[in-house]
């Protein structure tokens, strides 16, 4: 029996590990998953599981990167259980939402025939001091500086391991031992500020007030009553002779007293003067969002044909329909992107074609 060790480092365009990527393998030139093995002896897994690609094919070994991009798997030849023919050829695809995604077709894995063998290197998993490590060895060492960053380094001189001159990245003589294989990345940055909020409305102005209405005219007086006429005076008696006195004459009626004058009607009151209709209110202010996509950010895409390079925006705006402006940061002209995906209410994908474009993309949200 014989098992063919494959392993490799999944990398970005700028060098750094892609970090938890799956990786499946096919017979070339198909979907068909092809028998793959976690270990140089034993079974297919430590669990036997069948797992479903994104792709929605099964397998029943998945594989994925550690923090620095690492992965392997075994493949059995002719003489292994499930094995295949040196002549077999393989497909590799890798893929991380949103991240990245890629293919490799009809790859020698099983064959080396064709060509002189090239220098091999043995992946020693994390560094240890006390250890004997003899050049093309490989290892993982996490740097403690606060980056949290795990990164690769290959020997290049056969030594025993200590903790003071020989430890990757640290050691005070650490460049006579080791080289850089691949360098892992530190934490994201810190989110930017939000924006300022833009300024409210003007008030509408108040309707005008309405007039007052003009006051009645007074009633005029009454004529006063004539006065009545006085009674006559009765005749004296004649002197005769002294007896009896004569009568009192009756007194006059006293006249009739004149008719008081009418009182004049009062005038009616005015209508009162109508409401000012009130001022429109002023429209409030919205809140933009602003980034700067570099050029060096861009990912290739595969989901997108021709071929496509994607970055993902994060933003507060809580919209699911947001305007979205691009502005190309060197020429100043406002461009149309290839694609624009809303992944939901905070987060949309945002696709080019040219990769060496800078932009800055403002979203504006939307009711």
């Amino acid at each position: 029996m014989a098992r063919v060790h494959f392993w490799d480092f999944l990398l970005n365009s700028e060098g750094q590990p892609i970090q938890e990527a799956e990786i499946w393998v096919y017979l070339a030139g198909s979907l068909t998953a092809a028998d793959l093995y976690d270990s140089e002896t034993g079974n297919y897994s430590a669990t036997e599981t069948t797992f479903q690609s994104y792709e929605g094919q099964t397998a029943s070994y998945i594989i994925k990167t550690d923090s620095s991009g690492y992965f392997e798997f075994w493949i059995g030849d002719s003489n292994e259980v499930n094995g295949y023919e040196s002549d077999q050829k393989f497909k590799m695809k890798w893929y991380k939402a949103g991240i990245a995604e890629g293919t490799i077709d009809y790859m020698n894995i099983l064959n080396f025939t064709d060509g002189a063998d090239g220098q091999g290197f043995s992946w020693e998993g994390a560094w240890a001091a006390g250890t004997i490590y003899q050049s093309y060895d490989v290892v993982s060492y996490e740097l403690n500086d606060g980056s949290v960053a795990t990164s690769a380094f290959v020997c290049t001189y056969d030594h025993t391991s200590n903790t003071t001159t020989n430890t990757p990245a640290t050691g005070s003589d650490w460049t006579s031992y080791w080289d850089l294989f691949v360098e892992g990345s530190g934490t994201s940055g810190t989110s930017g500020t939000s924006g300022t909020s833009g300024t409210s409305g003007s008030s509408g102005s108040s309707g005008s007030s309405g007039s007052s209405g003009s006051s009645g005219t007074s009633g005029s007086s009454g004529s006063s009553g004539s006065s009545g006429t006085s009674g006559t005076s009765g005749t004296s008696g004649t002197s005769g002779t002294s007896g009896s006195s004569g009568s009192s004459g009756t007194s006059g009626s006293s006249g009739t007293s004149g008719t008081s004058g009418t009182s004049g009607t009062s005038g009616s009151s005015g209508t009162s003067g109508s409401s000012g209709s009130s001022g429109s209110s002023g429209t409030s202010g919205y809140t933009t969002y602003t980034e700067t996509l570099a050029s060096a950010s861009w990912i290739p895409s595969g989901s997108i044909s021709p071929s496509a390079y994607q970055q993902v925006v994060s933003h507060d705006l809580d919209s699911e329909y947001p305007v979205v402006q691009c502005w190309d940061t060197v020429s100043k002209y406002m461009i149309d992107p290839t694609e624009i995906y809303t992944e939901d209410t905070n987060t949309i994908n945002v696709w080019m074609h040219d990769d060496s474009i800078t932009l800055k993309v403002v979203i504006i949200p939307t009711g």
